[in-house]
Order: structure tokens, then C-alpha cells, then sequence
């Protein structure tokens, strides 16, 4: 194939090639990162290598994005199902103490530790800031 270019291509070209090459290899790598980045090439190769890097980080970013949206949704789920359990218990008793059933005192024995349940259940889908402030008000 480079005999088919060498043929096809006269002096000029060649000469406009190797200088091309040349300065090329002088541009420090992060100064070619930089010059992609501003003209939004982060993604263009200029090598076969780099082109295949390219592909693999393309391919495994697309993955990580679909295995973490696949594990928030999950999560989400027992989240919710934990939460609506909770909730569930709690209605359970305010009806009972409602109807007279239930005595206060007990009540509040029992309500107590679920609604630190529901608390903790959600703190967990917090940034850690806000959880440590939430955490310290309910510890006081």
C-alpha cells in the first residue's frame, strides 16, 4: 500500500507530509489533549491504537452508565418496598391506638423505633453531608 501512495503522490506532497509528520511528533502530548478538547476531538484518534482505546472507553463508559442505572433502580426498589413497609406498620398502629385498642404509652413504644427505621431507611439516599447533619439531629 505505501509503494501505491509513493507512486500516486509527487514531491510536493511528500515533502508536505514528512513536515506534517515532523511537527507533529515535536507537540508535547498534553498540548495535542488540550487543542482535542477545545475543538471537541477528545474522541478523534490519530493512531489505529488510539482509535481502539477510544472504542473500549466508549464501550465501557456505556456500560458503566447502564449497570449503575440498572443498580439505582434496584435499589430504589428495595428502598421503596422497605419504606412502604414501614409506613404500612406505622398506619397499623395509628389505627389501633384510633380505635382504642392500642394504650398511648404503648403506642409510642412501638412508633419509636419505626420511625427510626424510616429515618435511617432515608438517610441512606443522601449525600453524606446532608446525612452526618440529619444523623447528629436525631443522635441529639
Amino acid at each position: 500500500m505505501a509503494k501505491a501512495l509513493e507512486d500516486v503522490m509527487d514531491n510536493d506532497k511528500k515533502l508536505l507530509l514528512e513536515q506534517w509528520v515532523d511537527a507533529y511528533k515535536k507537540v508535547p502530548e498534553e498540548t495535542v489533549k488540550k487543542i482535542k478538547e477545545e475543538i471537541k476531538m477528545s474522541y478523534v484518534a490519530t493512531t489505529i491504537t488510539e482509535h481502539y482505546i477510544h472504542q473500549g472507553e466508549m464501550i465501557g463508559e456505556k456500560r458503566g452508565v447502564e449497570i449503575g442505572e440498572k443498580r439505582g433502580v434496584e435499589i430504589g426498589e428495595k428502598r421503596g418496598v422497605k419504606i412502604g413497609k414501614i409506613r404500612g406498620k406505622i398506619d397499623m398502629l395509628d389505627n389501633l391506638l384510633k380505635s382504642g385498642m392500642l394504650p398511648p404509652d404503648k403506642y409510642q413504644e412501638m412508633v419509636m423505633p419505626l420511625m427510626e427505621e424510616l429515618k435511617t431507611v432515608d438517610l441512606a439516599r443522601e449525600t453524606t453531608p446532608e446525612k452526618e447533619k440529619r444523623v447528629e439531629k436525631i443522635e441529639t
